[in-house]
């Protein structure tokens, strides 16, 4: 499998961010899509453009700084730009490791602007920087979820919602008991007609689900859906507990049904629950595929090791970020990604802190069908 550092809707055009400083505009033009490889020199470009009928000078700061705020160099270009006219600049630097960094822009000693690069984000190496926390083996949170699983007595249950209903799909409203007797509550769809079918899980963050549910359904067609909404109840181990034993017993959920093929079950995450997919395969050992969508690891970094987290990971595994999030998150998806040892893709937008819902579905399928090959 490949891995790939672009966008797919962002491949036309070469500017993409757009800052103004005063009467000089900022325009950062993608190189690259802003990831470097097999370089020491990583370069930045900026187009100073001047839209007044009067020549204007600029005193331009390029800043570089590592993914835990260390700066490392400054770096000055100075000069004037015609009227009606733009100046290109061009800033490179040696990258001393591979990882994220933060380019700061100022001009005339006010900031106007920045971004995130990256240089080799496969090549991160696991557990090497600050974030790595080193308070055990991820293993002991999977063996306590397996603990939880054994104990708890199946309950689920589904009813024909025939509102949501369609013509190609039965839509069930669905609930099951979990952890502490708390109900965990989604919707179900099954293709009308079919049997064993594919199955995608999504688990969805009770404060983000959609006003209308199926706006929270996206598997592609033919495959059934079981949308799980997950509140993340309690704190620090306690909600990791709760949100892990959720989602596998919606795994078990849809192991049992018999018009699901049980070699094809899928589960996706965005945010809290993409971790949560990330790692299902380390708990489950009916997934066929893990689809994880700018991933929040923080829950898990600070209590297990970044190689413990993604080296239990065995099933093909998609990881979909935005460069324009936080330059620790990003060091942290990266050195868990780095970390799994099987199939796996990932792909960035370079100008986002996130991924478009269209987008990101378009990825997932798109992988779905190279798993076939």
């Amino acid at each position: 499998m490949r891995s790939v550092l672009m966008a797919f809707i962002l491949l036309m055009g070469g500017v993409v961010q757009v800052y103004a400083s005063d009467t000089l505009a900022l325009r950062v033009k993608r190189n690259s899509d802003w990831a470097f490889y097999g370089t020491d020199s990583p370069t930045v470009k900026v187009a100073l453009v001047n839209g007044k009928q009067v020549e204007r000078d600029f005193n331009f700061l390029c800043r570089i700084s590592d993914s835990a705020g260390k700066p490392l160099y400054e770096l000055q270009q100075e000069g004037k730009v015609p009227p009606l006219d733009s100046s290109l600049l061009s800033f490179s630097f040696k990258a001393i490791s591979p990882g994220f960094y933060n380019v700061g822009f100022c001009n005339n000693g006010k900031v106007v602007g920045g971004m995130n690069i990256a240089y080799e984000p496969e090549k991160i190496a696991v557990g090497n920087d600050s974030i790595a926390g080193d308070k055990g083996d991820f293993r002991s949170i999977a063996y306590k979820v397996a603990l939880e699983r054994r104990e708890l007595k199946p309950q689920f249950s589904l009813l024909h919602n025939r509102n949501l209903s369609g013509r190609e799909k039965n839509v069930y409203s669905f609930s099951m008991v979990s952890r502490g007797d708390c109900r965990v509550l989604g919707y179900a769809a099954f293709p009308k007609g079919k049997k064993l079918v594919p199955m995608l899980v999504t688990l969805v963050a009770e404060d983000e689900r959609a006003g209308n549910p199926l706006a929270d359904f996206t598997a592609p067609a033919g495959c059934a859906e079981l949308v799980v909404y997950i509140a993340g109840r309690g704190r620090g181990e306690e909600k990791v507990l709760n949100m892990l034993t959720d989602m596998v017993l919606a795994l078990d959920f849809a192991a049992q049904r018999a018009e699901i093929d049980k070699s094809a079950i899928f589960v996706q995450g965005a945010g809290s629950t993409a971790s949560c997919a990330f790692v299902s395969s380390a708990l489950s050992e009916s997934i066929a595929g893990a689809f994880a969508c700018s991933p929040d690891f923080s829950f898990f970094t600070g209590r297990y090791t970044l190689t413990s987290v993604g080296k239990n990971v065995s099933a093909p595994v998609l990881l979909g970020t935005g460069l324009q999030r936080d330059i620790v998150s990003l060091q942290e998806c990266f050195s868990i990604f780095n970390a799994v040892t099987g199939v796996k893709e990932y792909f960035v937008d370079p100008s986002g802190s996130g991924i478009g819902r269209k987008q990101w579905r378009h990825m997932r399928d798109m992988f779905m069908l190279r798993l076939k090959d």
